[in-house]
């Protein structure tokens, strides 16, 4: 059910189909891809300042039904996208789904997975959980290229608004209503969590992977279309990411738990780079 509720959320359907709209919006409302790199950057940027809210509401008010507003609130965001007119209400749109969807990121999911393990909750039941991501970035870009090219981008996020209504089944069904651990941080607990070394050295890391990335998976798609691939085999194509991702996900939550993660996070940065 974790796996279902990361792949129904903003992380699983916003990030790998984004692109697919691009070009058709350019024609429709005037959109440039300045403008299109803009508003996922500024979605991506009010995220990240939502996100140790959204921690620390989950450490509150358990799991559950924070996930299911962040999942309420991405097919409300993919519905009013549907009905977008201007490049201003479209920037302004793909802004505010970032911090109001950041409960369906699998921040809600990973917390309820790591308290439900004793052993290796750090490894493999969290990799498992984030094969959903990968689930959905293999699926979902192939059917929605298919839909924009026969019915229009339109129907294209209806498409993805009813996928992230289906969100709040997992959320709802497989979430605990509070958090399984008893109690929470406090004040103290944190501002010593964030003074500390560790977490400032996974903050900058984390920072670093995620402007790499981000640039990478928005603009994928926009860069074959206007190199004259249809719509179709363009989101055929960023399919193929998310297959990879999910034996990638796989396999490196298996190898934390036998070497030593932050080598494992070096090799994979160097991969990619």
């Amino acid at each position: 059910m974790a796996a279902l509720g990361v792949g129904l959320g903003v992380s699983g359907l916003l990030t790998y189909n984004a692109g697919l709209f691009a070009r058709d919006l350019a024609g429709a409302i005037g959109l440039s891809r300045t403008a299109f790199g803009a508003a996922f950057f500024g979605s991506t940027l009010a995220m990240a300042a939502a996100m140790p809210l959204v921690g620390r509401l989950v450490d509150r008010f358990g799991p559950r039904a924070i996930a299911a507003f962040g999942a309420a609130m991405l097919s409300v965001g993919f519905l009013a996208l549907s009905q977008v007119r201007s490049v201003t209400l479209y920037i302004i749109i793909v802004v505010l789904i970032g911090p109001l969807t950041a409960g369906s990121t699998p921040v809600p999911y990973t917390r309820a997975v790591s308290a439900a393990f004793d052993r290796a909750r750090g490894g493999l039941a969290l990799g498992l959980t984030q094969v959903g991501i990968g689930l959905a970035a293999a699926i979902v870009p192939p059917v929605i290229g298919l839909v924009i090219a026969r019915q229009g981008w339109q129907h294209g996020f209806l498409a993805l608004a009813m996928l992230a209504a289906l969100g709040l089944l997992p959320a709802l069904l497989g979430l605990p209503g509070r958090s399984p651990h008893s109690g929470s941080p406090g004040d103290e607990d944190h501002a010593a969590i964030r003074a500390s070394s560790l977490f400032r050295l996974q903050y900058a890391a984390f920072c670093t992977m995620a402007f790499a990335f981000a640039g990478m998976l928005s603009h994928f798609v926009p860069m074959l279309r206007e190199a004259g691939m249809p719509v179709e085999r363009a989101g055929a194509l960023a399919g193929l990411i998310g297959g990879s991702v999910i034996v990638t996900r796989i396999l490196v939550g298996w190898l934390a738990d036998r070497i030593e993660p932050a080598w494992l996070g070096c090799a994979s940065c160097l991969v990619c780079a």
